[in-house]
């Protein structure tokens, strides 16, 4: 998982207001996990989460819910502001997207940027199947469904 835009945040509210976003962001990835989820921060602002009993029956509605969990509410900031964050995830699945730990780290990046490339706040799981969005009473950051 990504945040999306996180730079801009850094850029306009400053780096603690950011650090800020970063530990709200992962108290909802915490929230919307399960027990025996290991989350973890993984890198500047993305995180990333191991689900030894997710399968690919599931992956999609964790993923879902991961998403769906950071872009609910709105994040108060310490300067006062508060700002709507979302995040873009990229899933797989060892041992059906991945026949290692090398490989399956590789497809989750791969479906994290095809996310982004999307238009991100998405998910992208797998051989890059995205699952679209869609605006929802419990969701309002979600985008309006695409037509094409």
């Amino acid at each position: 998982m990504d945040v999306d835009n996180f730079k801009s945040i850094n850029d306009r509210y400053g780096h603690p207001c950011g650090d800020t976003a970063l530990a709200e962001i992962g108290s909802r990835l915490a929230a919307a996990s399960r027990p025996g989820e290991l989350l973890a921060r993984f890198g500047g602002e993305e995180f990333a989460l191991l689900g030894p009993t997710v399968g690919p029956e599931t992956v999609g509605e964790l993923a879902e819910r991961l998403r769906r969990n950071v872009a609910r509410d709105l994040i108060e900031l310490d300067s006062g502001a508060r700002l709507r964050a979302t995040v873009s995830v990229g899933a797989a699945v060892y041992p059906v997207h991945a026949h290692d730990q090398t490989d399956l780290l590789i497809a989750a990046d791969r479906n994290l940027y095809a996310a982004k490339a999307a238009g991100r706040n998405r998910v992208v799981i797998g051989c890059g199947a995205v699952i679209e969005s869609r605006r929802t009473a419990d969701d309002p950051a979600a985008p309006p469904p695409r037509h094409s």
